[in-house]
């Protein structure tokens, strides 16, 4: 059997397993980059209690997800990367914005 080909009789599990890694990838990028902007030095309180506050509200979405369980990994894997391209372009404009605006 080719590396990484899934056979009929355990072709669910693998699956699931196969996934699972894939979305818990996408979490620790996450995680890193929520972090990251967290804890910038040049954040002022009230951003940073809006970054919290927008990463609550998307925790709820993923929770959603998870109660719904339609489409779960599409969905869980669509919201990882919308809210990682989120954090990524805060991040950006972070870094662009002139230092006497930070």
């Amino acid at each position: 059997m080719p590396s990484g080909a899934i056979s009929a009789n355990r072709g669910s599990e693998a699956l699931t397993r196969c996934w699972r890694a894939e979305l818990t990838a996408i979490d620790g990028q996450l995680r890193q980059a929520f972090r990251h902007l967290r804890n910038d030095a040049s954040l002022k309180q009230p951003e940073r209690e809006a970054l919290v506050e927008d990463q609550r509200r998307w925790v709820e979405t993923i929770d959603n997800c998870w109660r719904t369980r339609e489409n779960l990994r599409s969905c869980v894997k669509a919201s990882q990367q919308q809210r990682l391209q989120q954090l990524k372009s805060l991040a950006m404009q972070r870094r662009l914005r002139p230092a006497s605006n930070q």
